[in-house]
């Protein structure tokens, strides 16, 4: 057994790589396509027959087993099947002098990860076919990972495919369903579910009738398209609130109670001249002005009152309590939220480096293999690559939009005027064939945080300029109308304008109004602007029509 390091000209990753060859002049060309790989150190560990490579594997690691099917003590499929039993999870590149179409098949069976001849596997499509086969075991170990992670999540997590089919559920699903693994995984959800904004609904489970909040969003699972439903069980947070509600009523029924007392007593003690009184029995309301009253009789006035007077001060304090149960629940969901919201951050920051992997991967294959992919070929790469980076700009939307979920608020007095100024000059500038009219109102000032309001204006105005592309003479424009002691801000353009019926959809997370090859973009800017305008405690909505242009109105409260 000999150890080599083969590396190229630039070292980033490292792989242990098992060679089990007993021809030399073998061995010494696979070494030499391995130098042939981009980006990569390979260890090479070079063994001649199956039992030194079966003890090898059952002491050190390796990320890859290269291995020739004819070796001195095992040949043909047999060899691949006895090294499997060692080499459990680890991918084996078959390579062989003797290749025809039944044993190649069969090879595969046996979960051969890539089968070459000699003369095949003469160029850099070994390295290549390596790498792969290192980083779809690696791609699987993540994902395992990530069932791993979703697992711990308190709310119930369902991943359902394109046509409803469910691929995974976490622990606190199955307690919420009360259901087996079994049950779910590969069979319909039995409901529909899409992406927009959160829904209550109610669950029917071994713990009975549960009312739930469910977020679902767009999401890729085993490199396939899916949706993400996230389930969030509210019905003890309903409870509360309902028992508050009643707590609320009862003490104001109450109230009312004993105000008209009062004002009885108020009365009677005005008539008899008795400026404090607690409240009057039937005797009192009875009695003649001229009736001497007794300590007894003033000691049954007092009775009613102090037994009214009680059940309103138990009244008040339960109304504290649940209030406190209320703040307390409110306090666990807002610590709920920024625990997603983190883990969405997280999951989405970890799935930039396999993408960039596939991209670079798939870059490399298409200039290394040149002329010889057939075009479709060619054009599944293509494909590949396209949707691997508009995946990219999806995660990174989305992780500013968690940027600035979690990002610290700092208010001043913001001169929206000259903000707007400045974009609309690196909008111009960016197409200067564009006939654009910008109209931006002079004086514009708010109390807010700089930062998130010219992200804002950034996305407002940027979209009433691609909106309004296909216009011979396009206007924007930005001012302030006064409503209610309010400053309301707008956006107006004469673009291409949407159907007021689904305007509801425009805040919501990749929801779009216009297809891709009409306007680009992702769906994500105008949840951006709404997620900003609210932490402001401010209101965003729109009004437009189609063909006829749109405007957006936002506010943004000021500081007392």
């Amino acid at each position: 057994m000999y150890v080599e390091n083969v590396q190229s000209h630039k070292e980033a990753s490292q792989h242990q790589i098992l060679l089990v060859e007993d021809n030399p002049g073998d061995a010494d060309l696979v070494r030499e396509w391995l130098t042939e790989a981009t980006n990569s150190v390979f260890y090479l560990r070079h063994v001649k027959s199956l039992a030194e490579a079966s003890a090898l594997l059952t002491s050190i690691p390796a990320d890859a087993v290269i291995l020739d099917l004819n070796l001195p003590d095992s040949r043909g499929i047999e060899t691949l099947r006895r090294i499997r039993t060692v080499a459990r999870g680890v991918p084996i590149i078959v390579v062989s002098g003797f290749m025809d179409e039944d044993l190649r098949n069969e090879a595969i069976r046996e979960s051969a990860d890539e089968v070459f001849t000699k003369e095949e596997s003469n160029s850099p499509l070994l390295s290549r076919s390596v790498l792969y086969a290192i980083e779809r075991i690696r791609a699987r170990e993540t994902h395992r990972q990530l069932e791993g992670l979703l697992d711990k999540i308190p709310d119930a997590i369902l991943v359902v495919s394109d046509s409803g089919v469910v691929n995974y559920v976490n622990e606190a699903a199955l307690a919420l369903f009360g259901r087996d693994r079994e049950d779910f995984i590969g069979q319909p959800l039995g409901f529909s579910i899409e992406q927009g904004e959160p829904l209550e609904i109610g669950i029917s489970g071994e713990a009975g009738w549960r009312v739930c909040e469910m977020r679902v969003v767009q999401f890729e699972w085993q490199d396939k398209p899916a949706l993400l439903a996230s389930v969030r069980d509210l019905t003890e947070l309903k409870n509360s609130q309902r028992e508050a509600i009643e707590g609320k009523q009862l003490a104001q029924d109450r109230a009312r109670l004993l105000d008209r007392m009062l004002g009885e007593i108020t009365g009677l003690a005005n008539r008899l001249g008795l400026p404090e009184v607690g409240n009057a029995p039937l005797e009192i309301l009875n009695a003649r002005a001229d009736e001497p009253l007794t300590n007894e009789l003033l000691a049954g006035m007092l009775v009613p009152f102090e037994a009214a007077f009680r059940g309103y001060i138990e009244s008040n304090i339960k109304l504290a309590e649940h209030n406190r149960d209320l703040e307390d629940a409110k306090a666990s969901v807002e610590a709920a939220n920024r625990e997603l919201e983190a883990f969405s951050y997280s999951v989405a920051h970890d799935l930039r480096a396999p993408l960039r992997a596939i991209d670079g991967f798939s870059l490399a294959l298409a200039e290394e293999s040149g002329g010889r992919l057939d075009d479709q070929c060619s054009h599944y790469l293509s494909a590949i690559r396209e949707s691997v980076q508009r995946m990219g700009q999806l995660i990174e939307d989305l992780l500013e939009l968690s940027r600035i979920t979690m990002a610290e608020m700092r208010r001043s007095t913001v001169d929206i005027t000259a903000v707007a100024r400045t974009i609309s000059s690196r909008l111009q500038e960016s197409d200067s064939a564009r006939e654009v009219e910008f109209v931006i109102q002079g004086e514009l000032v708010a109390e807010a945080d700089t930062k998130l309001v010219e992200i804002v204006l950034e996305n407002l105005l940027s979209n009433a300029y691609k909106f309004s592309a296909r216009q011979s003479k396009a206007r924007i424009e930005l001012g302030v109308i006064y409503e209610q002691n309010e400053d309301v801000f707008f956006v107006r353009d004469n673009g291409a304008g949407f159907n007021l019926e689904y305007a509801g959809k425009l805040f919501g997370v990749f929801q779009r109004l216009h297809s891709s090859s009409e306007f680009e973009g992702t769906g994500v800017g105008l949840t951006i602007v709404k997620r900003i305008v609210q932490r402001h405690g401010g209101r965003v909505w729109a009004a437009g029509s189609v063909g006829n242009g749109a405007t957006f109105y936002f506010t943004l409260q000021s500081i007392s």
